[in-house]
């Protein structure tokens, strides 16, 4: 699938969502894939041999899949596929019968493990992980104006991943973040220890916010991305 940057209103809109804009974007953007590979692009020759050589997806994306995709009959053309040639490989791995005292020697499984094995990374992941850089690059575009700016102000804290991804591209835009972020991590630390301060027994008659009780998902989300 191609791959573009986000227009500004799509970032904007993100950056009103809770938590990472980027992650945000990965996560319809994944949608828009599983449904564009599985359903409408699941003859295109190219896809079809990415997705035969990294037998599959990851188990996160095939669980991902499960979720949202809408293509009974794109799913089985395609696990027919690399069924088919996993059958292939049982035979091509093992090398014939010459050598029979090397493959002895050496575990006969070898070649077969090697055939078997993924042959390249998972194409959801791979594609997500080059969509995810030029959103950061969009992103720090956008923060490098004042528009952007007053937009962003409403945002949650960018997840770590991605953070670290923007320190790394750096420019005017990442000065901007930094000083977001740096809110937007001591403001969810605040909810956190507070969380944790009211399930004191001396402090329980104090009641616990919504954003305190939700305080630790987030903390996850942020450090980890979703």
């Amino acid at each position: 699938m191609l791959i573009k940057p986000p227009s500004r209103t799509d970032l904007h809109a993100a950056y009103e969502a809770a938590g990472c804009a980027v992650c945000g974007l990965l996560q319809r953007s994944e949608r828009r894939y599983i449904d564009a590979t599985l359903y409408e692009h699941v003859t295109d020759v190219k896809w079809r041999g990415e997705v035969r050589e990294s037998r599959g997806f990851c188990p996160l994306h095939t669980e991902h899949v499960l979720e949202v995709g809408r293509s009974a009959l794109g799913v089985s053309l395609v696990a027919a596929d690399i069924l088919k040639t996993l059958r292939e490989s049982l035979n091509a791995g093992g090398g014939g019968r010459a050598g029979g005292w090397l493959r002895s020697a050496l575990g006969s499984g070898s070649g077969t493990a090697s055939a078997l094995k993924p042959q390249r990374p998972c194409p959801l992941c791979a594609y997500l992980q080059e969509l995810g850089r030029v959103y950061v690059v969009a992103m720090l575009d956008d923060l490098a104006t004042e528009e952007g700016q007053g937009a962003y102000a409403r945002a949650g804290a960018m997840c770590l991943p991605h953070f670290v991804a923007a320190a790394e591209r750096g420019g005017p835009g990442f000065e901007s973040l930094k000083r977001h972020q740096e809110r937007a991590w001591a403001q969810l630390e605040s909810e956190l220890n507070e969380f944790a301060r009211k399930n004191d027994y001396r402090y329980t008659g104090e009641p616990i916010t919504d954003a305190e009780r939700d305080a630790w998902r987030r903390a996850l989300r942020a450090l980890s991305g979703s």
